[in-house]
């Protein structure tokens, strides 16, 4: 029984991860580049961001999940770069425009 409940937790976890690169309109192997690049970087700490909001068409996943799906990461790794995020302004725009599509993403796809 709790084998089930796992495997139906990372999926459930897996889609979230899905709809975000879809928002992003990337893949997730994207995301899973160990890469350091700032491209790479960036779209890593923006979906670090995106799983992280309350009210989203996806659950809101703990640091430690998220680091998880993201290829092994860190707990701390994901922690700074939420923060990467939210002290940039550049950065803070950007994921909220994502957010915004992903909400109106949502709201057509349940009409």
């Amino acid at each position: 029984m709790t084998r089930l409940i796992d495997a139906l937790l990372s999926l459930h976890e897996a889609k979230a991860l899905v709809s975000v690169c879809r928002v992003m309109d990337i893949e997730p192997k994207d995301l899973l580049v160990r890469s350091r690049a700032r491209l790479v970087a960036r779209r890593r700490w923006i979906a670090m961001w995106l799983l992280r909001q309350n009210g989203m068409p996806w659950p809101k996943l703990s640091f430690p999940m998220i680091g998880k799906l993201l290829g092994g990461l860190d707990h701390s790794t994901v922690i700074s770069g939420v923060r990467k995020v939210d002290e940039s302004w550049e950065l803070v725009e950007l994921a909220c425009a994502l957010q915004d599509r992903a909400l109106a993403q949502a709201a057509s796809h349940a009409e």
